[in-house]
């Protein structure tokens, strides 16, 4: 199953809570640390990431601590997690940068369709969702399952796999509106 790291759960926390107080000055880290319930080391971590890729600024002294370099609502959830974990990668041959390893079957794969349209439709909902989005629910983000037809479903499975193949649920992460007409 894929699945995103707790760095990046952290980080993206940390990042809504910068944004939520964005223009009150830089916030100290060891509140940061208090409210997530996070080791300061651990932060720490995070954070030099989060600076090394401009996405926030850190000031030393009494009144330190750390803001946003931008305003909530040109930072992209996608931005966050690709500074916390490099580029969107279902598998290594369908990375965003081309593949860190590629794979001698690539030419042949007949499941690297598949891994193309999730890294796609990743990459689609995280960049199109901002802290911004986040810190003010309701307003950005709508929540809506993938709700494909049984044609869109057939589709997808010949696209991927070539045509003649049973349609029958090909991944438990779909749902099917049965007879609903959409596709």
């Amino acid at each position: 199953m894929i699945r995103f790291s707790t760095r990046s759960h952290y980080g993206l926390r940390v990042m809504v809570d910068l944004a939520a107080k964005h223009g009150q000055g830089p916030l100290p880290l060891t509140d940061i640390a208090r409210a997530e319930s996070l080791s300061l080391g651990y932060l720490e971590h995070l954070m030099a990431q989060l600076r090394a890729a401009g996405l926030v600024e850190g000031t030393k002294g009494v009144r330190g601590g750390y803001r946003l370099m931008a305003s909530p609502a040109s930072v992209t959830v996608g931005s966050v997690l690709r500074a916390l974990e490099g580029p969107v990668a279902p598998i290594d041959c369908v990375s965003e940068t081309g593949g860190e390893k590629p794979c001698s079957r690539e030419r042949s794969c007949p499941s690297q369709a598949v891994w193309r349209r999730v890294r796609d439709s990743l990459v689609q909902v995280l960049d199109s969702m901002t802290l911004a989005d986040i810190i003010k629910p309701g307003e950005g983000i709508q929540e809506s399952p993938v709700i494909l037809s049984q044609a869109s479903a057939a589709r997808i499975v010949e696209e991927s796999f070539g045509a003649g193949r049973e349609t029958k649920d090909p991944s438990p992460a779909l749902r099917f509106a049965q007879g609903s007409g959409s596709g």
